[in-house]
């Protein structure tokens, strides 16, 4: 509904709530929002941690930023409250009876997962005990708990929800995640280009000192991934995990191939910056990667997730290893895709928020 306008005057202070010292894909686009907001749009906003009282409200690697924190909220309808789509933070809407709400949904699994792990807390700790147990021990998990939690939730009716009622508007960064919600009856629903740090897309990648490497990140479709794995023993397959920003940025300049068998609840963020830095992306129809305009790779670089397409995917990712310079070239309308966002996200968010004397 591109109608919908949210107005801003000079008064106006707009405060994004964010899980305190949080490093994750989600809050950092939260940060960057709140930057942009602040120094393109002359907004003035705040990041507002959960919990307030957290003693490291913005993490290290966020302060480049420069986003105020603001351990308050004036609720009045004058301002505005934005929350991220996980349950933890939607909860906030609750506290205040003023103020314009928003939630803007980065994915729609994130909800579900987080209301799960709140609302059945004992039986979520249980399923966490076993993993680790089996863990202790060298063996792989055997429990996926956010597969049980989106089971659990499979026919969940959002717009029944007395906590996404209160919201003026319901904004979405992936247009997967747009689809589904007018799906289900929310009525509100604005999209808005999601982008990536264009500091980070000036980055230049030399190509030639690249390496037979496949970057994975094991925190997403793990299961599914470690197959793959054990069925090509001779390759080499690096996580990404345990690193600073700087070293992730430096394994996929080395990498030739990143992979991603996860859910991609949005556009995630890491096969994006995978690609921007050269690495052929080859992934699953899940989510986001399901959709061209979420995930414009080639379609012969997805498969779905099934035993039988293990050997099509190895024989796929040596292709890429094999004939890297002949396979990058396959991703040239994705990077051009990822350059442009930042463009896009002004144009989208520049026609719903609104500047009025």
């Amino acid at each position: 509904m591109d109608h919908i306008v949210i107005e801003v005057n000079d008064k106006t202070k707009i405060y994004f709530a964010v899980p305190a010292n949080a490093r994750t894909a989600g809050p950092e686009l939260i940060h960057q929002i709140v930057s942009y907001f602040r120094k393109r749009f002359n907004f003035d906003a705040f990041i507002y941690p959960i919990p307030v009282d957290h003693p490291t409200p913005v993490p290290k690697d966020f302060e480049f930023y420069n986003n105020p924190v603001s351990y308050s909220i004036e609720d009045n309808k004058n301002n505005i409250l934005i929350v991220p789509e996980i349950y933890l933070t939607v909860q906030v809407l609750k506290k205040f009876k003023n103020i314009r709400k928003v939630i803007w949904w980065l994915s729609i699994d994130n909800y579900l997962i987080n209301r799960f792990m709140m609302q059945k807390r004992f039986f979520y700790l249980l399923l966490r005990m076993v993993n680790k147990l089996f863990e202790k021990f060298g063996k792989t998990s055997i429990i996926d708990t956010n597969e049980i939690a989106l089971d659990y939730y499979k026919n969940y009716n959002f717009s029944e929800d007395d906590l996404i009622k209160q919201a003026l508007v319901n904004l979405c960064s992936a247009k997967h995640v747009e689809n589904y919600l007018g799906s289900v009856g929310l009525n509100n629903v604005i999209y808005i280009s999601e982008l990536l740090n264009e500091d980070f897309l000036k980055i230049e990648t030399d190509t030639s000192l690249k390496e037979n490497i496949i970057a994975y990140n094991p925190a997403k479709g793990v299961g599914f991934t470690r197959r793959i794995i054990e069925s090509a023993k001779h390759l080499n397959f690096v996580p990404i995990q345990n690193m600073s920003r700087t070293e992730v940025i430096k394994q996929l300049q080395k990498a030739k191939v990143y992979i991603d068998f996860g859910n991609h609840p949005g556009r995630d963020r890491l096969p994006r910056e995978a690609a921007s830095l050269k690495c052929c992306v080859i992934t699953n129809r899940r989510g986001g990667a399901r959709l061209k305009e979420d995930m414009t790779i080639p379609e012969d670089y997805k498969f779905d997730s099934i035993e039988d397409n293990i050997p099509l995917i190895v024989k796929k990712i040596e292709d890429c290893l094999n004939n890297y310079n002949e396979a990058i070239a396959n991703f040239e309308e994705y990077r051009k895709s990822i350059r442009e966002e930042p463009a896009r996200f002004l144009e989208d968010a520049g026609k719903v928020f609104c500047k009025v004397i």
